[in-house]
């Protein structure tokens, strides 16, 4: 996440090498990620203070992940 990004190349063969074994494991992590999240907001003392976008507070817990897409070609 934070170390040398991967070429565009190599993050297509890692996205068509997963298969249902993998996604299965890839689910559960992030059920169990989403899962931790939950029980610490439930211990923070009021909660998570409200994500704003456009001046106005959003309900629930909001993660923003960005992504850009990055097209590849070559002759």
């Amino acid at each position: 996440m934070f170390g040398p990004v991967a070429s565009t190349p190599t993050t297509w063969r890692l996205l068509a090498a997963v298969d249902e074994r993998l996604l299965h494991r890839l689910r559960s992590a992030r059920a169990q990620a989403r899962e931790v999240a939950w029980l610490q907001a439930s211990e923070t003392r009021g909660g998570i203070p409200a994500a704003k976008a456009g001046g106005q507070a959003l309900p629930g817990l909001v993660l923003d992940i960005d992504a850009t897409l990055i097209t590849c070609h070559s002759e």
